[in-house]
């Protein structure tokens, strides 16, 4: 009989703490070949914009609270990552440039996990005009 109270209790516990927490830090199956990862990033803000074909834009301003950024080329041309702080778009026109920088294939992305974490500017230029760019940043 108590070894049975014992067993309701402990799965009691459990159920409240997984309640309580939400299932937030449940990691899902892992992928076949793969590994399970904790996605537990809260606050992502998501914008779009689109390249001035060859003039650059500014895509992520600084940010030193930056934790995780990603950066995805929505277009059928290329377009090119810069990460420098300009004052002035005149003054990043002078070095973001196609060709230069981080290439960006359509379908492309660019992730900014902690171990790899820029926390300045991020310009973007493109082949074409209108190239659409996907930003999600927390």
């Amino acid at each position: 009989m108590k070894k049975h109270i014992f067993v309701v209790s402990a799965i009691a516990i459990v159920l409240i703490v997984l309640a309580f927490l939400g299932g937030r830090y449940l990691k899902p199956d892992a992928p076949a070949g793969g590994t399970s990862v904790d996605n537990l990033i809260d606050g992502l803000t998501s914008t779009a914009t689109s390249t001035g074909g060859t003039f650059p834009i500014k895509v992520l301003d600084t940010n030193y609270g930056r934790g995780y950024a990603l950066i995805q080329n929505d277009s059928a041309n290329d377009v090119y990552l810069w990460f420098q702080d300009f004052t002035t778009t005149a003054n990043a026109s002078t070095t973001v440039a196609v060709n230069k920088g981080v290439l960006l294939k359509p379908a492309g992305h660019y992730e900014m996990l902690p171990e790899n974490l820029i926390v300045g500017q991020v310009w973007a230029t493109s082949t074409v005009s209108g190239s659409r760019i996907l930003i999600i940043e927390k």
